[in-house]
C-alpha cells in the first residue's frame, strides 16, 4: 500500500506562513525551492495548532530518499547531497593515508600544530578513529585553543620496536601574543595495517591519551 502521508502515520511539522484562522478558510500553500505542489501531491494539514506536510513528499522533491522499515519501525531519509559529501570525504581520506611511519606522525603533527581535527583523525588507527570521532565532532573537529597556539613542532626520536611498530616523540613549542610560552612533548606508537601506517597510541609523558589543549 503506497502511503501518501509520512510513513507509518507520522506527519512532518513545519512552519508555514499561513494563520490557523485563514487555513480553514482557505487551502494552505506549499512552495518548495519556488515550485508550487498541487494538493493531490501534498495537502498540509493543521493539527492541534500545528501544520504538517507528508515527508515522503517533500523530500522527494528536494531529492532525497525516504524508506521505512516495518521490522525495526525506522525512517530513513538519504539525502544526495550527504551521500556526494560523504563520498568526496572518503575520497580524500584515502588520498592522505599514510603509507609509511614517519607520513602518519607528520600528518598528525601538522593536524595538531593547524588544529585541524580531520587532518588528526586520518592518522590514527581504527580504533582511535572509533574512540576519539564523538570528541572531534562535539568540538566541530577544531582542536586545541587560539591561545597559546602551537608555532612549531619537531620530531625528537624515533625509535624501530618491530617490523611493524615504530615510537616517535615530538616536541610542540606552544607561543601566544607575547611570544614563546612551553614546550610540550608527546609520544607516539605508530603500527602497519595492511599498506597502511597509522597512530595507535597518543599521549604525553604524563600519559595522557588526547591532542595537546
Amino acid at each position: 500500500m503506497k502511503m501518501k502521508w509520512m510513513i507509518a502515520g507520522t506527519l512532518l511539522s513545519v512552519t508555514l506562513t499561513a494563520g490557523v484562522a485563514l487555513a480553514d478558510a482557505q487551502p494552505i500553500k506549499l512552495i518548495i525551492n519556488g515550485l508550487k505542489l498541487s494538493l493531490q501531491e501534498a495537502s498540509p494539514k493543521i493539527i492541534d495548532s500545528r501544520t504538517y506536510v507528508p515527508l515522503r513528499v517533500v523530500s522527494e522533491k528536494l531529492g532525497a530518499q525516504v524508506n521505512w522499515d516495518a521490522k525495526t519501525r525506522t525512517i530513513e531519509v538519504k539525502s544526495p547531497e550527504a551521500k556526494s559529501t560523504n563520498l568526496r570525504i572518503q575520497q580524500l581520506e584515502a588520498a592522505l593515508t599514510p603509507h609509511t611511519p614517519k607520513d602518519a606522525i607528520k600528518t598528525y603533527a601538522e593536524g595538531v600544530k593547524t588544529r585541524n581535527g580531520a587532518l588528526q583523525y586520518v592518522a590514527l588507527s581504527p580504533e582511535l578513529k572509533q574512540e576519539s570521532k564523538k570528541d572531534f565532532e562535539s568540538s566541530n573537529w577544531v582542536t586545541g585553543v587560539s591561545s597559546p597556539w602551537i608555532d612549531k613542532y619537531e620530531i625528537l626520536k624515533e625509535v624501530k620496536k618491530d617490523e611493524k611498530t615504530y615510537q616517535y616523540s615530538i616536541k610542540y613549542s606552544l607561543a601566544t601574543s607575547t611570544g614563546p610560552y612551553k614546550d610540550v612533548t608527546e609520544t607516539y606508537l605508530v603500527k602497519k595495517y595492511d599498506n597502511a601506517w597509522y597512530i595507535t597510541s597518543v599521549g604525553t609523558d604524563s600519559g595522557k591519551v588526547l591532542p595537546p589543549q
